[in-house]
This record gives C-alpha cells, structure tokens and sequence, in this order.
C-alpha cells in the first residue's frame, strides 16, 4: 500500500467494489489515498479458500448477514468474508506505444496491439520467462509449446522467431524467443522481471474476454502435471502474479482457493515463498481443463430464508451444502411461481374489494385462489368447499396471497444478490506485528474495495465516506452571517445531484431567545427556514441555548458528531474550539441491574464499583494519549488547531494540552434498568421515572468528583451506541437467558431514551427525557418521531420544539422516512420496493440512526431491528 500512496494521483485509478443492493462488483474510481498513524492491532484473517487480508482490529470486512443483506463486520466478529463471483468491466481495445523503448533495426516495432496473440504471449512469459537484452527465454519447453509460440510470434511480427534448446533428456528445453531490443523492454517493462516480481498487465483485466481467456491458455499450457495431480492448476513465485490471476479467474466466473509455501531448497530459497492457485470448477475447454476442488461456500444463512417463504418440504431435497448451482435452481423454482402481472392485478381486484360488493356469481374464484395457494407455498383449507364461498374469507385468501407473492419476490431478490458473491468462512485470525502506519483509500459510490487477494474491505471513515462533520449555526446577526446561514439552508433544502438527501454535515441551529426564538427576533425568518428544511430533510437538528445547563455560556455552546457537547473546563477557558473528547467508555447498566436481584443497595454498590474501574481505565488512557509527542500529530498538533498546542516544540509530549479534552463514562440501557429493578421503564411510571433520574444524577455525581480527583474533565455522555447496543444484549442473553422487557430484544435502548417501540405523545416523551439533558454534560439528544415528512405542517414542528425547549431539553431533532428514487428524484414515504412515479427499483432509504444520518442498508441488525420498532410520537 506504501507503494500505492506514493504514486497515487486522482482519476488514474480504480477498485473493484461491492454493490450493498445487488451483490455485483463494480469497478468503481479510487478517489483518494491516506495515510495514518496506527494505534491499533493489526489482525490478519483468513478464509477457508485461501484468501487473506491484514486489517487494523477497528476496519470492517464486507459480509452477509441473516437477512441476506450486504453489510459489515470488524475481524474479531467476522463469521465469513465475501469474494466476487464474477465481475464485468467495460472493455476497452488497447495499442501500445512502443517507441519510448530502444529501437531495433533488426525487428522494428513501433506499436502493438493488445489482442488474443499478444495476450497468449504474456502468458506464457508471466509462467516461466526469463529476459535478455533482445531474448525472451522460456524454462521446460517442449516440441509443442515451441509451435505454439511460433505462430504466436509471427502473428505479432513475422520477423519473430522461436528455438527450442532441448536438454539432455531430450524432451524439454530452453525455449529462446528472438524479438529485438524494443519488444523485450517492453515486455519486461509490461509484465515484470524476476520470478518474485511478474504481474498480470494491467491492460489485460479490462480488455475482452476473448483475450483474457488467450492470456490464462498461455499461462496454464506452461505449468507442469505435477501439479495437475496435486489439484493445484497453477503455481508461481511472484505473489502478485498469483493475486491478478486469481482476479483473472474471477472475472470469468471462476472462484480460485490460494495458497501459499516456504520452500528451502538452495535453488529456490532466494525466490521467498511458492504461491499456488486452485478452481473450484471446470473451466472452458478452449483454455484448460480443470480438476475440481471443494469449495467452503457460507451460504447456509439462506436455508431459513428459504424455509420462511417456501416452507421445509422445499428444501429438505436440496444438498447439505448449499451453493452456486442450488441457487440457480431456488431462483428458477420461484420464478416459475411467482405471480405474473395480469395475475397480480387480478388478484389485487379482489383483495382490495369490500366482501359485500364482492360478487360469486358465476365467479370461479375460489378454485383459482385455490390453486394459486398451491403454487405458491400456502397451505390453506380448501378452498373449493361451501365456507370457501364467503365473500370475507376469499377477500382474506387473495390478500395473503398477495403478501406471499411479495415475500417470493423480496427472496428472489436474496438470491439474486447472492448469486453475485461467495461468502466465504473464516478460518482462523491471527494478529500481526505493529505496523506504525496504516493506508486507506477511499472508493467512489459503494465504499468498500476489492483487496489484492479477493476479500471485500469496507472503507474506514477516514479514506470511504464524507467527513463526520458538524456546523453550528442560527445565532449570528450580522447581515454576512445570516447570509451564510440562510444559502447553508437552502443549499441542504434542495439536496445533491438529483435531489438525494445529505448525509452530512450534520446541522445543527441554535435557538436563543432573543435573537431568533421569538416571532420579535432578528433571526426568526431563519428559525422558520430551519424548520422548513428539516421537514423536508431531516437537518438541521436544533440546540437550545436557553435550557439550564447551555444558558451560563450564552451562544458559545456548540454540540458534534452525534450529540456531544464539550464545554466545561477544569484546566482552562470554556470553549468549544480547539477542544475535543479524548476517551469515552461505555456502562452496561442493565447488566449490573440484573445481577442486583431487584436490591437497589447491591444495585449502587456494583454501580459505584463500575464507575471507579471507569475512571481508572479512562486515567490510564489519558496517560498513554499524553505520552504522544506534537510530531505524533503532525496536523492536530503541530499545525497548533488543539487549544494551546502551539506553545509544543516537534518533541514535546501532548499531555499538557489534550488535558483541555474530555474523558466520558457513556451509559446505555436505562429503559431495561428500570424494568430489571421495578418491573416497568420511566415512560410507563412515574416512580422508575423518579429512579430514573436518581440512577443518573448518581452517574454524574461520580463524575465530577473524578474531576476534582485527576483534575481532569470527566463528564457523562448519553452514549450514542450502535454496534454496542446489539452486542451487549448479546453477551447478556448468553448469561442470564431471555428475561420479557430487558434482554428480549436484539438491542438496548440507547441511553435514558423511552423505548422506541412504546406508544407515547411528543410532548410527554420530551417531558420524561428532558430531566436527563442537564446530567449528561458531555452530550445528550432527544427525538420525536413523524409517521411521514411534516412538509405541510410547520406550525407542528415548532410547537413540538417549543415544548422541547421548556422540558429542558438541550440538543433534539425530528424523525420521518426520507425514501428517494435514484432514477426520477421523486422524494418522499416509498412504502414499495418500486419507485411510485416512474416505476425504478433503486429506492434510497435515510434514516437517523443514533444521532446522524444514514441509509437503511448501511445499518446493523440490532439497528435495523429498533428502526422496524420505532412508532410514532406525532401523526
């Protein structure tokens, strides 16, 4: 990757990458290179065919998960890796300019063109070519690749000419290529010079098939038998040659397993390690026959996705092992089964009539919804006998029927997507040695990139996605400020490209009475365009300057990322700028619920326990951050953006400025707390409201007498958890098994948040929540949720955030479906998978997930689970 960040320039390279919706890979523009300083463990994981890929412990690697949807996973909880089944870029014919090159009097050449003749010969070099100044020489040649060659070399210059220098034996030789002083530099030039380092041409991934078939005929004909009986099909020195023929393969529709060894013999000691490649099938005749090998396909995750729709007798015939070609087979049972649309809309008449204007007449209904119960996996009673005459009982049966058709259809769409990839076990991981820096590109559109060894990464933050950031605005008057702030609204209001919605930055606008709260404000027109605009687009969310906690520092209160605040300092000035939070560290409160029995005394003990280990750890974590010198952080230090950083000379260590940083305990799970302990959470009682509080005015309390203890800034945060929230109902339903209102869920309600699936009007959720903002002074955020974009109703909008504004709330936001056709542009609720306009499948879901922004498929399960629960607050 070194290599790579080096020569990086924009817009001249490209990365295969993975399509989240339909499983293809694409080829997608590299954008951007970067490098970092590594602070993490460096794991390599491997998978069962062969492919292994080293990451840092916090990177994810693309997988599958139970729903058949693309999403991700860091190494440690990685289950399987996902490789490409076949890719298909846009060919392109390629003439080589070769007169940079020596000239030759003897065997002039000036281009040539990249064709099946050429292509063959690359192939045939890469496997076993060795160069001279104006020869080109193959190692154990024999009569018939000698003739093979020739008549390649005349094709590309009748000049060319090949002698085979046989051995004693007799049989093989040294095949001696005579192609002048220009074709050898360029073919040294193209394809590499020692064993250790040939590669494929890179013009030979995008040419046509034709002539990629041409360059793997040249490569395979030269590998030896013995390996043909080992069920290797090829075999090299060079790890990047091995690497491009695998991706060769692939493109082909061909999975390859790779493997590697250490060979000692003196001869080939200097060469490093022996790479080999294996197909899991046999290829076309017209460029090798293959031996076929076992494949650890993981694709077990469709069993029940299938059983769900279709039932058990389906695939109860199906091979123990699923894999590609039983895919093929689901995809054209279903097909075959699913309803046409002349059937759908018929069906769809009678599903949507009332059972009294639904008329039997004469009508053979009954049979035909009978039969189509058949066919598509329903089992009913038949529907032919006398209770199969009422109207209401047909009316039911064809709307079941059209439900069933649906699910068909969303599973077919399943096995499409994982017809385009193999999901691939993991076989073991293992930790590598330090490295001090790390590289990261960043991919255009999908985020994630196809490495060198056939395994999907997905981008960090840092290298894929547009930058985590958070603009404050709302409370400048002056005529350039509110200028900035109105064209920042309306520039978000109208969206990117085609009218999708942004991502980030996450916009935030203050409310301060006084300058834009109130309809007498100079700033009211803003407030009004703000609201406008997150009717629409979600953003901006909204602070409150005025609440009890915010109100000290004026306007000067900014809130990042998704929701924290950073204000109050022990060490220096009170400002936001120039500052950040260092470390946070996460509280499983219901866990410590659970192991109290209901004992509030054994509950705060364990409690109180916890958050000394907390501040401990947070310490030491200060510790080893203030060890860092200025040169370590050559831009947040050294360019002196960190408060009092450029007072630091290059060698000084940090830990007399990052003390103006924040060290945060995070709690989740407050709801399930309660319940644990009073069998009912604070949206339902008063009194596990009242605990509630107690519980986190505890939590703050400790907090602030760690300030006073290390002198730092310790501070409560109300954790925006996402991964968290999954994993430690996880770990806790392992332990104490499925306990109803706590651990019975895929996730944790985040932070003091009342659970989302709890019926609850606005304005009382804002009421119960509020208490908890002025505990958590390191970031807090508040939600109210709409079943559909309140574009129309303003006056709402601002009722909601008034009422927010007198629960003491000091950071909120509105929620409500933002679906966008990618085709047409038509935004709104989408509650299809078609787009309502025109027709296109491409819908783009946005959602907030735990404070900022995102598409629905980039969610993870235990996300996807609490956003299939959230209801309503506003309607």
């Amino acid at each position: 990757m070194e290599e790579f960040h080096l020569k990086f320039e924009p817009g001249r390279f490209a990365a295969l990458s993975l399509n989240y919706k339909t499983g293809r890979t694409e080829l997608r523009e590299i954008t951007d290179s970067l490098k970092h300083y590594n602070f993490n463990r460096i794991l390599r994981v491997h998978l069962k065919s062969g492919q292994n890929v080293a990451v840092t412990d916090n990177h994810s690697i693309m997988t599958v998960n139970p729903s058949g949807q693309v999403t991700t996973a860091c190494p440690e909880t990685l289950q399987a890796g996902i490789a490409p089944a076949k890719w298909e870029p846009e060919t392109q014919r390629h003439v080589y300019d070769l007169r940079a090159y020596p000239a030759s009097r003897r065997y002039p050449v000036d281009t040539v063109e990249l064709n099946e003749h050429l292509a063959r010969f690359f192939g045939y070099y890469v496997a076993g070519g060795s160069s001279a100044e104006t020869e080109l020489t193959g190692k154990h040649c024999d009569k018939q690749l000698e003739s093979s060659v020739t008549a390649v070399l005349r094709k590309l210059n009748p000049r060319f000419t090949a002698e085979l220098r046989l051995d004693r034996n007799r049989k093989t030789g040294d095949l001696v290529c005579r192609v002048g002083s220009r074709f050898a530099a360029f073919v040294r030039d193209a394809c590499g010079t020692g064993i250790s380092t040939k590669r494929v041409p890179t013009e030979i991934f995008f040419a046509g098939e034709s002539i990629v078939r041409a360059f793997l005929e040249g490569f395979f004909s030269v590998q030896s038998e013995e390996l043909y009986r080992e069920q290797q099909i090829g075999a090299t020195y060079s790890r990047e040659l091995r690497d491009g023929i695998w991706l060769l393969l692939t493109r082909l529709g061909l999975l390859a397993s790779l493997s590697q060894a250490t060979l000692e013999t003196a001869s080939v000691a200097a060469a490093g390690n022996y790479y080999r490649i294996a197909t899991t099938a046999s290829a076309s005749p017209d460029i090798y026959q293959l031996r076929s090998t076992g494949t650890p396909f993981d694709y077990e995750y469709l069993r029940p996705l299938v059983t769900a729709v279709c039932g058990s007798e389906f695939i109860d015939g199906c091979a123990e092992t699923i894999g590609p070609e039983q895919i093929v087979t689901w995809q054209k049972a279903l097909a075959s089964r699913a309803l046409t649309e002349s059937e759908k809309n018929r069906i769809g008449e009678i599903a949507g009539l009332r059972p009294e204007t639904l008329v039997l007449a004469g009508f053979d209904a009954p049979v035909h919804l009978a039969e189509l119960c058949t066919r598509l996996y329903l089992t009913e009673p038949d529907l032919t006998d006398a209770s199969a005459n009422d109207a209401e009982f047909m009316t039911r049966q064809a709307q079941r029927i059209l439900r069933k058709n649906a699910a068909i259809c969303d599973l077919l769409q399943v096995l499409q997507r994982a017809s385009q990839m193999y999901p691939i076990a993991v076989d073991s991981l293992a930790e590598q040695p330090m490295e001090r820096y790390v590289y990261d590109i960043s991919v255009a559109d999908n985020e994630n990139f196809l490495t060198a060894q056939g395994i999907f990464v997905h981008n960090s933050r840092a290298g894929a996605q547009v930058p985590f950031s958070s603009l404050n605005v709302g409370t400048e008057t002056s005529p350039e400020g509110r200028a900035v702030t109105r064209n920042l609204l309306l520039a978000y209001e109208k969206g990117l490209g085609k009218g999708e919605n942004p991502i980030f930055p996450n916009v935030i606008f203050r409310l301060k009475k006084g300058i834009n709260f109130n309809p007498e404000d100079p700033n009211y027109d803003l407030f009004q365009l703000a609201i406008r605009v997150a009717s629409k687009r979600l953003n901006p969310t909204f602070s409150f300057m005025d609440s009890s906690f915010n109100k000290p520092y004026g306007t000067d209160v900014s809130y990042m990322g998704c929701r924290t605040r950073v204000m109050a300092n022990v060490n220096g000035p009170a400002v936001t700028d120039g500052r950040g939070n260092l470390s946070f560290t996460t509280l499983n409160l219901p866990r410590i619920a659970i192991k109290s029995d209901r004992n509030l005394m054994k509950f705060y003990q364990q409690l109180d326990a916890m958050l000394d280990l907390i501040c401990e750890q947070l310490y030491h974590r200060f510790q080893v951050q203030g060890a860092l010198k200025v040169k370590d952080m050559p831009f947040l230090m050294g360019q002196g953006l960190y408060l009092d950083s450029e007072k630091l000379r290059k060698e000084d260590t940090v830990e007399s400025v990052i003390k103006h940083g924040t060290l945060s305990i995070g709690f989740i799970g407050l709801a399930e707390t309660l319940v644990s302990l009073t069998g009912q959470h604070h949206g339902e009682s008063d009194e596990a409201q009242a605990l509630g509080e107690e519980i986190v005015a505890f939590m703050r309390d400790k907090t602030d007498r760690a300030a006073e203890k290390y002198h730092l800034n310790y501070t409560l945060i109300a954790t925006p958890a996402e991964g968290l929230s999954g994993r430690f109902v996880r770990m806790d339903r392992k332990e104490h098994g499925i306990i109803p209102g706590v651990t019975d869920r895929e996730y944790y309600t985040n932070s003091f948040h009342v659970p989302v699936d709890y019926p609850i009007s606005a304005r009382e959720k804002m009421r119960r929540e509020g208490v908890y903002h002025k505990y958590t002074n390191a970031g807090h955020i508040s939600y109210v949720e709409f079943a559909s974009p309140p574009i129309h109703n303003p006056k709402a909008v601002e009722d909601i955030l008034r009422c927010m504004a007198d629960s003491d709330i000091g950071y909120a936001g509105i929620n409500f479906p933002v679906d966008f056709c990618d085709s047409c542009g038509h935004i709104g609720v989408i509650d299809s998978e078609c787009c309502p306009v025109c027709g296109a499948g491409s819908v783009r879901r946005v959602r907030r997930i735990t404070g900022y922004l995102s598409t629905i498929e980039r969610f993870n399960d235990p996300k996807q689970a609490e956003l299939r629960n959230r209801v309503a607050h506003f309607k």
